[in-house]
């Protein structure tokens, strides 16, 4: 900024404003007048300093009530007085106010002025952020307080939040005070409000709350009776963001009451105590291959092998048991379903049956109390049971059906088996439950018992997760329990789940693609969708079905469930 060595101010007249008076025109100059903030003299290193003739001149300023100055000198004079440096500068840094801008004759200096006051102005916008962050947190938990009840009786927990989940934008690392009235419709409120000061492109979302290996159900002040929390120390919360609750897909009719279904490469696979055999695509379209047999009814079944490619049915082989004591395996070949191999050893009606992760082995239970381990090679010969003088053995050596007898009779039970599965860690064992109220670990090469689970009542179902390994059960209560097998202790119950009402549980099934997650149904008429760290609530409550449940199936995201009312309903879970 220029600024000459003299101010001359005439009583010439301005913008055409002649007066009687120069008291006049000089009311009339300072009226019209800006100042600006700082004047710096060009050369000098003064700024801001107050001369002597300045303060001589201090009556002549404007007065508290009037816009005028009192005998305003003809000439006024800015003197070129030398200062130090270090003075100077700590004059300018002293000196400034909010409307200031600093100029200067040296670039280098004004630029490192610009940039100190720069970064004080950041410093203060981000105090200010924060002091509104703090305040809006401070609101929202005032706010949880006012709906919880008055605070000056309320109990107050120390929490922070956090999440192993790289897909939750990070979280504060911040300490909350917040009532024990609090549930997680709170938490999840504060929260996502605590994210959003912090990232403004943030979408709320629905979060879980874990607080050690247990989700938060109830309120604080419950959670930490129940479980016996300690409070002295701030509580560690772990944020899981929420799933969707399963969306009804298909709603199928079945000829009879459904008795198993499966679900493989896209197809969902079910029997019926009628006798049939029906396939659905995932869109829900039925296919042509359904079959039905008067005189017998179907009870179970279990995928043997599915085709490489995804959706093909082509190449499918299954497995199916039921009241005529005999399994029958299927395979599907160029759109016809063809009946391979028949499996005869059962004195009474098959109640179950599963199949090994290579094919190579069938295992079987039934009402006769027995086991019956099968061979499904299509080189094996040992095995193969036909009569020369057997008329109808001809008929079926013309359509290349073979009859195989059992490979392994195994007795232990003294009631019927109700399920079998394939130990997922240990090569030629396997596990059975039975209505005789204990699950069975058996080394199916030495025919025997390995260990023995004893339950409260007769055992409905078994399933064993392949990658936890853990083995969820039901029994003919309201409750599934959960057991750790290859545990020492795995006899004891590990967890029981609380929730459904009245009747008893059919079935359970793992999400074989999640270790914590597992569906049950039951003749309650519901299936119910649990997560292994929340016992005393289920995740989600699945209804539709008018009579009670009798089988469920959960593979490719899909969860089926077969109903004496007729029906397969299938849900898509996330």
């Amino acid at each position: 900024m220029f600024v000459p060595e003299h101010i001359t101010a005439t009583g010439d007249e301005m913008h055409g404003h002649s007066g009687p008076s120069r008291r006049n025109n000089r009311q009339s100059l300072v009226e019209q007048m800006e100042v600006p903030d700082r004047i710096t003299v060009t050369g000098g290193d003064s700024y801001g300093r107050i001369t002597e003739d300045y303060r001589n001149g201090m009556d002549k300023l404007p007065t508290e009530n009037g816009h005028y100055l009192n005998d305003v000198p003809d000439v006024l004079t800015v003197a070129d007085t030398q200062y130090p440096v270090e003075d100077a500068r700590r004059q300018i840094d002293t000196a400034r106010t909010d409307n200031s801008m600093v100029v200067d004759e040296d670039p280098l200096r004004e630029l490192k002025m610009l940039r100190r006051q720069m970064g004080r102005i950041n410093a203060r916008v981000f105090e200010l952020e924060e002091n509104n962050e703090r305040h809006q947190i401070m609101d929202l938990s005032e706010a949880m307080e006012v709906e919880n009840g008055s605070s000056a009786n309320q109990k107050h927990v120390q929490i922070t939040f956090f999440s192993k989940n790289e897909e939750v934008a990070e979280i504060p690392d911040a300490v909350f005070d917040v009532p024990t009235a609090a549930e997680s419709d709170d938490l999840n409120l504060l929260l996502n409000k605590t994210i959003e000061a912090n990232d403004d492109k943030w979408k709320d979302q629905r979060f879980e709350f874990l607080v050690g290996e247990t989700f938060l159900r109830t309120s604080l002040a419950e959670f930490i009776e129940e479980y016996e929390v300690e409070t002295e120390t701030i509580l560690k919360v772990e944020c899981v963001i929420g799933i969707e609750a399963p969306k009804p897909l298909h709603d199928i009719q079945a000829p009879d009451w459904v008795s198993s279904v499966q679900i493989a490469n896209g197809h969902i696979f079910s029997t019926t105590y009628g006798g049939d055999i029906v396939i659905v695509d995932r869109k829900g379209k039925e296919t042509k291959l359904a079959v039905n047999s008067a005189n017998r009814l179907l009870k179970c079944s279990a995928i043997v092998t599915t085709p490489s490619k995804k959706t093909q049915l082509d190449g499918t082989e299954f497995i199916v048991g039921g009241e005529n004591q005999l399994l029958t395996l299927y395979g599907i070949e160029k759109g016809d379903l063809v009946e391979k191999i028949v499996f005869r050893g059962h004195e009474r009606a098959v109640e179950c049956v599963a199949v090994n992760s290579d094919s190579t082995r069938a295992i079987s239970g039934s009402v006769d109390t027995n086991l019956k381990v099968w061979n499904l090679e299509a080189s094996d010969e040992a095995t193969i049971y036909e009569k020369e003088d057997d008329e109808s053995a001809k008929k079926r050596r013309k359509k290349d059906t073979k009859t195989k007898v059992p490979m392994v009779t195994i007795g232990g039970h003294r009631d019927k088996v109700s399920t079998v599965e394939w130990c997922p860690w240990k090569t030629g064992h396997a596990f059975s439950c039975s209505w005789d109220h204990t699950v069975v670990e058996w080394d199916l090469e030495l025919a025997g018992e390995v260990s023995r689970i004893k339950g409260p009542k007769s055992f409905t179902s078994i399933d064993i997760h392949p990658t936890s390994c853990l083995l969820i059960s039901s029994c003919t209560d309201a409750v599934p329990r959960l057991y750790d097998p290859k545990n020492r202790d795995g006899t004891m119950v590990k967890q029981s789940f609380i929730g459904h009402q009245n009747g008893w549980v059919e079935c359970v099934k793992w999400n074989p693609l999640d270790t914590n997650q597992f569906v049950s149904v039951s003749t309650d008429k519901t299936a119910k969708m649990w997560d292994v760290r929340s016992s005393k609530s289920s995740l989600f409550d699945i209804h539709g079905h008018e009579d009670r449940i009798l089988c469920a199936a959960w593979n490719e995201g899909l969860i089926a469930t077969g109903s004496a009312d007729c029906t397969i309903k299938v849900f898509e879970t996330a």
